[in-house]
């Protein structure tokens, strides 16, 4: 029986580096967001786009720039542009899902946003201190207004927590992360052999 887990947590709190150490034990990882980037390709997904947030395109394509500074410009824009993405994100998790070739992570920065929990096996929240939140965000070419702007549209982090399985938290200690994503991979391992033995 394979394994569908998905990483979660704070903007900017390094959920791309929790699953790469997922890597290490053979989980293949998938990104939500890289995969909502080449929805953005889709022709009627464009056409949506242009008749709700007008002319963000530049040579045929849509500027991802350009969106974000209309979708986080308000809540309903938010909204607006999540409701034509989530169903076909959800629609390439599945497919992805459904081929019978081992243990799979996603991240998954809007998990509860676009109510996918249930699609998991598993899920690992992320919390991390503000401070390493703006560093990572600087890294990848944000500022701190843009750590803010993502999060506040965002579900609180305790009732994320709540329906967490694991909870990881990245003090920026690349050693201690690994101790912690080792611990995690050994207890889903169990919970998998357990399961199967009831079977």
């Amino acid at each position: 029986m394979s394994i569908n887990v998905a990483v979660t947590g704070q903007v900017f709190s390094g959920k791309t580096t929790v699953c790469n150490l997922m890597k290490l034990y053979k989980f293949k990882v998938y990104n939500t967001d890289e995969i909502a980037h080449k929805i953005l390709k889709y022709k009627k997904i464009k056409k949506m786009i242009y008749d709700v947030f007008g002319n963000v395109f530049i040579n045929g394509e849509v500027d991802r720039k350009k969106l974000s500074k209309k979708v986080f410009r308000n809540k309903e824009n938010w909204k607006k542009l999540n409701q034509m993405i989530h169903p076909e994100v959800v629609r390439n998790v599945e497919k992805l899902m459904s081929k019978n070739d081992g243990d799979k992570v996603f991240e998954v920065p809007l998990l509860f946003e676009a109510k996918m929990e249930k699609m998991f096996d598993f899920i690992v929240f992320i919390k991390a201190k503000y401070d390493l939140r703006k560093k990572i965000a600087k890294e990848r070419g944000f500022d701190e207004r843009e750590v803010k702007k993502r999060q506040r549209f965002l579900l609180g982090d305790k009732i994320k927590e709540k329906r967490s399985d694991f909870i990881i938290r990245n003090y920026s200690d690349l050693g201690n992360l690994k101790k912690d994503v080792e611990k995690i991979v050994k207890q889903i391992k169990k919970r998998r052999e357990n399961y199967a033995k009831d079977k």
